[in-house]
């Protein structure tokens, strides 16, 4: 069977055209992630880059997204965090487009440490019998002062506990021995 198409243009006349091809389908292929982006813990101050590669038809578009929150101007395949803080920590997703849809990647969590250092004691004053010790602090948290009369002893005791913000300890006149090894412990 033959077909033919028939048309007109004003003013010149008609003509007929039997393999005449008006336009040929394009495949046109969704998004489809290759490589997810990752998960990373790192410490504050840090930089961390999140990367995702996606094939389908081009072009593709990104948008990241923090807690599922647009992230304003995060719109290529990679997104970089410069000195980061806590307050960036969360669950990062990117939304690979074309004109075919929408494919969301997996979830790639950021955890954001804080370095704790332990406390180191500044300050020990030596007055009427009894040291006063005092140490550099951690806002909001609690330390305990233990001690011990000797270093063989098995444990250290326990002189105080549950202390916070700059504090210090006036410790006991030592009666029963003529040293004494304090030490502070930072508190879970």
């Amino acid at each position: 069977m033959v077909s033919y198409i028939s048309f007109s243009v004003s003013g010149v006349g008609t003509d007929t055209f039997d393999d005449l091809k008006i336009g040929s389908a394009i495949p046109v292929t969704l998004p489809s992630i290759t490589s997810q982006p990752q998960s990373a813990t790192v410490p504050v101050g840090s930089n961390v880059t999140f990367a995702v590669s996606a094939n389908g038809t081009a072009p593709l578009s990104f948008q990241w997204r923090k807690n599922s929150v647009l992230l304003s101007g995060a719109t290529a395949a990679s997104f970089t965090l410069n000195n980061i803080g806590t307050n960036q920590s969360g669950d990062y997703t990117v939304l690979v487009s074309n004109v075919a849809g929408s494919v969301p990647s997996q979830v790639a969590t950021l955890t954001v440490t804080v370095p704790v250092t332990p406390p180191l004691i500044e300050h020990v004053i030596y007055a009427a019998s009894a040291p006063t010790l005092s140490w550099n602090e951690r806002p909001g948290r609690t330390y305990q002062v233990q001690f011990k009369d000797d270093f063989d002893q098995a444990s250290w005791s326990l002189l105080a506990n549950g202390l916070n913000s700059p504090f210090t300890v006036v410790v006991p006149s030592v009666a029963a021995s003529s040293q004494r090894f304090y030490r502070i412990v930072l508190l879970p």
